[in-house]
């Protein structure tokens, strides 16, 4: 492997090594220092991203894209982060469940909760 000597003594770099990206993880996020090909917009202040080099961040799970300025005021949690781990199905179970209370007549008279009026 061929090393070659920078400015000062003792300084040696790999020539061809590959310069893995920098992970910058917010709520889940893990956003990516990117260069958009195409006119995108920020997910959080809206405003156009612009630029000649590597203009925002972008998540590698959920794909949103936002300013540099912008990544470490996001609010929302990364959905792409969560996906089939046992809290979402879970938290989605749960929902279904409570779904399927309010549309069933059957369930709504054994909890008590049935309309008097549909008796008569």
């Amino acid at each position: 492997m061929a090393t070659r000597s920078t400015s000062g003594p003792g300084l040696q770099r790999r020539r061809g090594a590959i310069k893995h990206a920098r992970v910058h993880e917010i709520r889940g996020h893990q956003f990516v220092a990117t260069f958009f090909r195409q006119p995108t917009f920020c997910s959080l202040c809206s405003d156009f991203m612009w630029g000649l080099n590597k203009q925002g961040y972008q998540c590698q799970l959920c794909s949103t894209a936002v300013h540099k300025k912008c990544h470490e005021k996001i609010i929302m949690h990364c959905p792409g982060s969560a996906k089939n781990t046992k809290e979402t199905i879970v938290s989605s179970l749960l929902v279904l469940l409570a779904k399927w209370r309010l549309d069933n007549p059957r369930e709504k008279t054994y909890r008590g909760y049935h309309d008097k009026d549909s008796e008569t």
